[in-house]
């Protein structure tokens, strides 16, 4: 090809190369424009949506407000119609008595009434989750609520209550303790209550507290419940709510150890030994100091399994707990008491058809072995009624400097051998080692409270295949709620089902029970 020639092409291929070019910028930058109005045009739709369903939030809930309020004037027009005979006028019924045709939550299928029976069921009555659906089925409609339904809500309830913002405040009183099941977890709860509301509603009253008094503050789930993390759950519920007036627990090495921690930093704080795990401790160390008092509990429990299928059944030792059985030795030794002291005339009355020898002879056969322990039974006792005497005290007057005055007085009229002097200066020495900076004013001291809300989610939780911490911890703080109508609505529409699980996958990971699946799924 001639030189000219080749010029001339290569001329026109790079004329070509630079058209194409141009075009191609030329269409760039029509999708750089295209793409920057479409990005507006999407950030102004997507600020549209978000107004918009705000407003459908609003919306509905002015509905179910308008709904509501609709429900109730129907309702008064309906007693107002069938009284208008009479001059007696029906007072508006009150917002918190719905029945079944009441208003149903958002996005909720069953009414606000089906909702609160259900969970009351469970919480109050301690009906299982499938007695609760089945009972509704029978007393109310076919279409129930499933069991898995009533535990959503239940857990839900629980933990809406458990994150909901508490007061803050500089007169707290916390209860904390620890519990577990099976597993390494262990769950750090705090139970709290205001020092005004206790002096003013429980102590001016002399009662114990219950459920409702006060709230669950914290509820914690960790492998290792050292003295430091406790510290720091301490610091951190401290920060929100306040730094507490008095915190109560046992002298459990790791609780002790991070509630004397965290007092290091507030010297105001006052820390108190519970009175009924005091008294337990010291009643365990004297009555196991000999060999006598674990053989009596050997014999009533072989006992036990003598006279259960006999015809003195009735009249069998009662069992014995696995587990703070020093907090209830009062039946046991009753027992022991009653049947010593029991008239054989008695014994005839009660079992009519057996000849008075057989009873008499099947008597000391059974029973003959609790004769060598009548001293010691009555012994025993009297180290029962010392420390019953200071429980009663200081639950029903509080922690004051007059307990100990109350507390000798209630010795006084008892006959005290010289035997058990030594332990009566152990509880003298309790009232001393509380009271030596304790303020004027009285103290709650007892963790009570925290020790039957343990013992209620112990209860539900014997029913799980595996006793695991798990999302019925939430049962905890669900019990010292009032399940009004408002709460359940609130809590409902506050937590959703993926908060839920959002929150027990977070704080328990995998259950144990999913991990047994995978392993025996081979």
């Amino acid at each position: 090809m001639p030189l000219s020639r080749q010029l001339r092409y290569e001329k026109e291929c790079r004329q070509k190369w630079k058209e194409n070019a141009a075009k191609k910028q030329e269409k760039i930058r029509q999708y750089v424009e295209k793409t920057r109005t479409l990005k507006k045009s999407r950030d102004r739709w997507r600020t549209k949506a978000q107004k918009s369903q705000q407003q459908v939030r609003f919306l509905e809930q002015k509905v179910y407000h308008l709904e509501l309020e609709l429900f109730h004037l129907k309702q008064q027009l309906a007693s107002s119609t069938t009284t208008s005979s009479s001059e007696d006028t029906t007072p508006p019924s009150d917002p918190d008595d719905l029945d079944e045709h009441s208003p149903s939550p958002f996005h909720h299928r069953y009414s606000l009434s089906t909702i609160s029976i259900s969970v009351k069921q469970v919480i109050l009555a301690g009906h299982s989750y499938q007695g609760a659906s089945t009972s509704i089925s029978i007393f109310s409609s076919p279409s129930s609520p499933h069991s898995t339904t009533i535990k959503s809500w239940v857990e839900r309830l629980g933990l809406y209550e458990l994150q909901r913002p508490k007061e803050k405040r500089d007169d707290w009183i916390f209860i904390a303790d620890l519990t577990l099941e099976l597993g390494q977890e262990k769950a750090f709860v705090i139970y709290g209550i205001p020092y005004q509301y206790w002096s003013t509603h429980v102590l001016s009253q002399r009662r114990a507290l219950t459920y409702t008094d006060g709230q669950i503050l914290a509820l914690e789930v960790t492998t290792e419940a050292t003295g430091e993390w406790i510290e720091s759950i301490l610091h951190s519920l401290s920060f929100q709510i306040g730094t507490p007036l008095q915190i109560i627990s046992d002298h459990g090495s790791n609780l002790k150890k991070g509630i004397q921690l965290f007092q290091s930093y507030h010297p105001r704080l006052y820390y108190t030994y519970d009175v009924t795990h005091a008294m337990a401790n010291l009643l365990e160390k004297q009555l196991f100091s000999d060999d006598l008092f674990p053989q009596f509990l050997s014999d009533c429990h072989h006992c036990l399994l003598q006279v259960q299928q006999t015809e003195f059944a009735f009249a069998s030792p009662p069992p014995q707990r696995s587990q703070c059985r020093f907090f209830n030795l009062d039946p046991l030794l009753h027992w022991a008491r009653t049947m010593l002291s029991i008239p054989l005339t008695l014994l005839f009355q009660l079992l009519p058809h057996y000849p008075t020898e057989h009873i008499s002879r099947r008597f000391f056969e059974k029973f003959s072995w609790l004769f060598p322990y009548q001293k010691h039974i009555q012994l025993w006792s009297t180290l029962l009624h010392m420390t019953r005497s200071i429980e009663t005290i200081v639950k029903t007057q509080g922690l004051n400097s007059s307990s100990l005055f109350l507390f000798h007085k209630s010795l006084s009229s008892l006959d005290i051998p010289p035997c058990l002097f030594p332990f009566k200066h152990q509880l003298f020495n309790y009232f001393y080692t509380q009271l030596s900076s304790h303020p004027p004013y009285p103290l709650l001291a007892t963790s009570d409270i925290l020790e039957s809300l343990f013992g209620r989610y112990k209860y539900f939780s014997k029913r799980c295949p595996l006793k695991e911490l798990r999302s019925l911890l939430l049962t905890i703080p669900l019990s010292t709620v009032n399940l009004t109508p408002q709460f359940i609505k609130d809590a409902l529409m506050t937590v959703s089902n993926a908060d839920l699980s959002q929150w027990v996958n977070h704080t328990f990971g995998q259950s144990m029970l999913s991990k047994r699946k995978s392993l025996f799924s081979f």
